[in-house]
């Protein structure tokens, strides 16, 4: 059945099952494809690597998320069949499946790789589908529960894993994929009875590639610089989270409890986030949520206590809830580029707060790691400092 999707303001029964779809998907690479630091223990004692070796693995696969998101995107956007957002996490999940059982540190850094590949597949489309179909004003809510969805798998992803390699053991998991490449196979023929009109879209070419790369960015770039920014404060504060959390005399039962939290809070407020978008404006919730995000922040690390565990629910809710709103403003203004825009906007965003990791990193080995975090939890002002001054500039000329 070949239908080419007209979108419209109200959702149809077929666009629901789209948009579900999407959703379903989201979380299922999420499930796997955020549970690598949960694994690189196991391949270190596995194969006596230091831990050099594991930084390695990790930049294997953010490197090929950080690359592989605009290439994705701009294939995606010429694709007449969702098949990057439905198979690539099936890489993804044959890759962190078959990590434990690597049999040596060349074949590890080659599944990071694919696992990374995997899910800069899924990404653009996942987006860029959901974008087109939710076309409206409740894009931005629509946009929420497809980001909302990852938040989820990437809170319950660890948990599930640990507990299949419990009950499998190395050797057995891998056997996991099969029950997924059924669920996939459901998914595929879902969507694939859906054509997508790809018509008006020049055909994919090296030049072309690079043209379009340079004009999403033009139209873009507030979108992604501010993105950017944003994303660097949520993964320089949650990858230091539980090391604060430890060195303030907790467990590491605490501090998995603490990352739990602020990851579920995440989840939610991407839905609220969403429908408040909808409601009143994408630009304005952006710039409220961002300019109340270090108060909540800056409270949170200051706090010792149950409080201090509910402020940065806060602040992360906070920082994250204008996620399906910059996806849902980059996709507006590229409308014939939909998954270029959003893997621009979301995922080299996320790989260059990734790298960001070490410089916060190293500033908090010179100045601490309380008041680094700190530091960093007033990165958000920036932007309001940057709006604020950008207002006064057009108001002083005539």
């Amino acid at each position: 059945m070949d239908n080419i999707q007209q979108f419209s303001g109200k959702k149809t029964a077929d666009e629901k099952k789209q948009l579900a779809s999407y959703a379903l998907l989201h979380f299922i690479n999420d499930l796997h494809a955020t549970t690598l630091p949960n694994v690189l223990p196991i391949i270190k004692q596995a194969l006596s690597l230091s831990l050099a070796q594991l930084g390695i693995l990790n930049a294997a696969f953010g490197v090929m998320h950080f690359l592989g998101q605009p290439v994705s995107g701009y294939l995606a956007d010429r694709q007449t069949r969702p098949w990057f957002a439905v198979w690539g996490p099936l890489l993804s999940i044959i890759s962190i499946f078959m990590l434990p059982s690597a049999p040596h540190f060349a074949v590890a850094v080659l599944l990071c790789t694919t696992l990374g590949l995997g899910t800069a597949l899924f990404h653009p489309q996942g987006n860029g589908m959901t974008g087109k179909i939710a076309m409206g004003r409740d894009m931005a809510f629509y946009l929420s529960l497809f980001t909302a969805s990852g938040s989820f798998a990437s809170a319950f992803g660890p948990i599930l894993f640990v507990f299949w390699y419990s009950m499998l053991g190395k050797k057995l998991l891998p056997l996991m994929t099969f029950p997924y490449a059924v669920i996939l196979l459901i998914m595929w023929r879902i969507l694939s009875q859906y054509k997508i009109d790809t018509s008006n879209i020049a055909s994919a070419n090296t030049s072309r590639f690079f043209k379009e790369i340079k004009s999403v960015i033009g139209k873009i770039f507030d979108v992604f610089a501010i993105v950017t920014l944003r994303d660097i404060v949520f993964q320089g504060t949650k990858v230091f989270l539980p090391m604060l959390v430890i060195m303030r005399g907790g467990s590491h039962k605490s501090a998995a409890a603490v990352t739990f939290s602020v990851v579920i809070s995440v989840a939610f407020a991407n839905i609220i986030g969403g429908r408040l978008a909808s409601v009143f404006s994408e630009k304005k919730l952006l710039l409220t949520t961002l300019a109340l995000a270090p108060f909540a922040g800056i409270a949170g690390i200051y706090l010792k206590n149950f409080y201090g565990v509910a402020m940065l629910m806060l602040f992360f809710g906070l920082l994250e809830a204008s996620a399906p709103a910059t996806i849902s403003m980059a996709q507006r203004r590229c409308p014939e580029s939909m998954s270029t825009a959003a893997s621009i906007a979301s995922g080299t965003s996320w790989g260059v707060a990734n790298l960001a990791a070490y410089p916060v990193g190293a500033l908090a080995d010179k100045i601490g790691l309380e008041s680094t975090m700190y530091a960093v939890a007033l990165i958000p002002w920036l932007i309001t400092l940057w709006y604020a001054a950008g207002k006064f500039i057009r108001k002083g000329n005539p």
